[in-house]
């Protein structure tokens, strides 16, 4: 077997195995990023096994795609996409064998997902759809098909302004100082305060350990995440990988928090922040605070909902978009593109703003204001 460099950039694998009854038989796997990717791949490939495979059911095929790419994949990616195809793609195609699969089968599913789930947002549903692309993509690599029945597969479109994701997610000031007084645990308000004012994802802040604080600096540092199975894993982008600055206020409540923490039994570096020697779960705390706002007067938003008041929060008060992008642990490009209601927001507060500073500074002299119609183009000399 060997590897080699495709025109289109990607590298592939290659060879021949002899067959049974004398013949040699070619195969070849292709869409592999890197030489190394081909390598490991070609490794794992056994041409016996896959001359055995006459055909596959959709069941078996999610099956192979998990065995194969945990080698590819990051590990919460790979949960996730196996996790929407059993739940999402197995009602529908379960037994069917995949090469029997047509783009009208799945042009049938993508109706049967909004009719059967039309309450998810567009952009989980969106994601859902990625997920069945990339199994049928990984289906075609591995040639036990020849082309994807999902290829070209129309995006889900927002069915409201509401429906729009991050644009409603998120607490103004006021609504979280409502909010935070209304908490009956001390844990959970140190929780949501400090989701609230870092901007941490969920579970970058569940994945804390104390190790990860300087707290004569007033800093800690983001390096890994715990996944909704409680398993820690890497960051979500290189991004991610950050030093996040604690103001007086919040260092204030940390320090407090450690003070009470470090008298627990058997304390060291390595205990959870929010937790001890194991760390919340994801789960629970998200049905903890599902039962919260059933009892209490707030605006109605998710765990993740406090990055998203954080990041519009600083983006109201004008603090650069590098420094925020720094802080989120994300790029700027997408910084602007998450946040672009907020930006909108913005500019309309600008445009309003030059606006009134316009006509206060301009003289009824030098320019007519208004008539009944409107602006007027006339600039006197």
């Amino acid at each position: 077997m060997a590897q080699r460099k495709e025109a289109n950039g990607k590298w592939c694998f290659y060879g021949k195995y002899k067959q049974p009854d004398g013949t040699w038989k070619t195969f070849k796997r292709r869409g592999y990023r890197t030489k190394k990717e081909a390598k490991e791949a070609e490794a794992a490939f056994d041409p016996y096994a896959a001359a055995k495979i006459e055909r596959m059911r959709f069941a078996d095929l999610v099956e192979d795609y998990e065995k194969v790419q945990k080698n590819f994949l990051k590990p919460n990616a790979l949960e996730i996409n196996v996790r929407y195809l059993k739940k999402y793609g197995m009602p529908v195609f379960d037994k069917k064998y995949i090469d029997r699969i047509t783009r009208k089968d799945v042009t049938n599913w993508r109706t049967w997902l909004l009719e059967e789930h039309g309450d998810l947002k567009a952009s989980t549903l969106n994601k859902i759809k990625s997920s069945l692309q990339a199994v049928f993509t990984y289906a075609v690599k591995m040639e036990y098909i020849d082309r994807s029945p999902a290829d070209r597969l129309p995006d889900f479109r927002a069915r409201s302004e509401s429906d729009l994701s991050n644009k409603d997610n998120f607490m103004e000031l006021e609504d979280f100082n409502n909010f935070i007084v209304q908490v009956p645990d001390p844990a959970d308000r140190i929780l949501y305060t400090f989701l609230f004012w870092t901007g941490c994802r969920i579970s970058e802040a569940l994945g804390l350990r104390w190790k990860d604080f300087d707290l004569d600096r007033g800093t800690f540092t983001i390096q890994w995440q715990l996944t909704r199975k409680g398993d820690m894993i890497t960051t979500k982008t290189t991004n991610s990988v950050r030093t996040v600055d604690l103001f007086s206020g919040l260092l204030e409540m940390m320090e407090e928090k450690y003070d009470q923490d470090k008298d627990m039994p058997g304390f060291n570096p390595e205990y959870y922040v929010f937790g001890d020697i194991e760390p919340l779960k994801y789960p629970a705390m998200a049905l903890r605070f599902r039962r919260l706002k059933e009892r209490i007067d707030c605006k109605p938003i998710t765990l993740h909902g406090f990055r998203h008041s954080h990041a519009s929060y600083l983006i109201e008060q004008g603090i650069d978009d590098t420094l925020i992008a720094q802080r989120l642990g994300m790029t700027v490009n997408v910084l602007r593109k998450t946040y672009a209601h907020v930006y909108q927001t913005q500019r309309n507060k600008m445009k309003k703003l030059l606006e009134n500073n316009f006509f206060n500074f301009f003289s009824p002299n030098l320019v007519q204001l208004k008539n009944e119609k409107g602006y007027s183009k006339t600039l006197k000399a």
